[in-house]
């Protein structure tokens, strides 16, 4: 993995349009997969957590053929949340829902790549 430093360096200094359109689609796609990961991960490190008094480290040899070790630690911060039920709301008062709707607009970019090789 680069560093954000390099990335941004990288980014920074496309001339094309097509270079700049390019990354974005490999970077898009790679934080999709990066969130799938995250998700399949989290429940079993917020269990084991919860387990060992919200903390654990951990030490960690790196990939095979490197000298090292990853060393770290997870650390479980729980947070009380409440939050607006629009759904029930706007069930419940359909006009005074609709008083405060604002318009607005939002942009998506739906991209897609494959790399050709002739």
């Amino acid at each position: 993995m680069k560093s954000l430093k390099k990335m941004l360096d990288i980014a920074n200094n496309y001339k094309t349009i097509e270079d700049k359109a390019v990354t974005y689609s490999i970077f898009n796609e790679t934080i999709k997969n990066y969130t799938k990961v995250n998700k399949l991960l989290k429940p079993e490190l917020v269990e084991h957590c919860e387990n060992n008094g919200n903390y654990f480290q951990f030490k960690k040899p790196t990939e095979l053929g490197r000298k090292g070790f990853w060393i770290g630690s997870v650390e479980l911060l729980t947070k009380n949340t409440s939050r607006f039920d629009v759904t029930q709301f706007k069930k419940d008062n359909p006009e005074l829902y609709n008083k405060y709707l604002v318009s607005g607009v939002s942009n998506e970019l739906r991209t897609n790549h494959k790399k050709e090789v002739k």
